[in-house]
């Protein structure tokens, strides 16, 4: 269906209980075949269910380097539900992307903490707190003209710093889609230029 009609749209919480030699499936009877959804927030099991699919092979024990692979969780809002979730699957997480914040057409940054809570459970846990800048409507007119611009570009930068410092963030994950092919070289610049800028304050 349309993105204005189901966006609003919010099934209750759906709790299930799998045996430990059964598949989990979950009955959606408000959904057909040719409509689109997306899950808000799961929490799910930790531990991988005996005689669904094969069992992989043991690997050898790696000692001496730590493992480069991480484990990042997207929460769009962190309402309670994500906050819950946080809590409970924290020791099998490395990092939180809080989406809060929007390239404006202006060039500025919008948004803020939509969720000082969450933002303490993602703490007390011992997470990576790298929330997520998207472009507006993916508008890529307004990604286009900051990073063709050398000084709009910098003020961009030295904004993502700032934000980042101010409210003591590991670092910012950039989520700028839909761009314009011809950008690919300044968009690559501003990367290599904000990298530089977070690295040496010690962010991601």
């Amino acid at each position: 269906t349309p993105y204005d009609t189901w966006q609003g749209r919010y099934l209750a919480p759906i709790s299930v209980t799998c045996a430990a030699d059964q598949p989990c499936v979950v009955d959606l009877p408000e959904f057909t075949s040719d409509m689109a959804f997306h899950i808000r927030s799961a929490t799910c099991c930790k531990e991988r269910p005996t005689g669904y699919g094969p069992t992989p092979a043991p690997q050898p024990a790696v000692t001496g380097s730590k493992s480069p692979l991480g484990v990042s969780v997207w929460a769009p809002v962190a309402g309670f539900l994500e906050q819950q979730t946080l809590q409970q699957n924290a020791d099998v997480l490395d990092e939180v992307n809080f989406f809060w914040y929007t390239l404006g057409a202006n060039g500025a940054i919008e948004g803020g903490v939509m969720a000082a809570e969450a933002v303490r459970v993602a703490r007390a846990a011992g997470l990576r707190i790298v929330p997520s800048i998207v472009n507006g409507g993916f508008d890529a007119q307004r990604v286009s003209a900051v990073v063709n611009d050398p000084a709009r570009r910098a003020q961009h930068i030295a904004d993502i710093l700032a934000l980042v410092d101010d409210n003591d963030y590991d670092g910012i994950d950039i989520d700028y889609e839909s761009l314009n092919p011809d950008d690919r070289d300044a968009f690559s610049l501003f990367i290599e230029e904000l990298a530089a800028a977070l690295h040496a304050e010690g962010k991601l």
